[in-house]
C-alpha cells in the first residue's frame, strides 16, 4: 500500500477522534506523521503520572520545559 492511500485511510478512520494529522514524511510506502489529540493541552512533570496543564505555546516557551525534565 502506497503511503498516500494509508494516510487517507488513517484520516477516515480518525477524523472524529483526533483534531489533527500532520504527514511528516510521505515517500512511496514510507509514512510517518504527527497526530494530535482532542484533549486539552497537558504536562507530564517528573514522571509519566504527574499531568500539569500546559500554557507554553510556542518552541521558546516549551524547550526549557523539555530540556529541564531531562536533569
Amino acid at each position: 500500500m502506497r503511503a498516500i492511500e494509508r494516510l487517507l485511510q488513517i484520516e477516515a478512520l480518525l477524523a472524529q477522534e483526533v483534531a489533527r494529522i500532520v504527514p511528516l514524511e510521505l515517500d512511496g510506502e514510507t509514512l510517518r506523521l504527527i497526530v494530535y489529540e482532542n484533549y486539552p493541552h497537558h504536562k507530564h512533570v517528573g514522571r509519566q503520572g504527574n499531568l500539569q496543564p500546559s500554557f507554553e505555546t510556542s518552541l521558546e516557551e516549551v524547550l526549557p520545559v523539555v530540556l529541564l525534565q531531562g536533569k
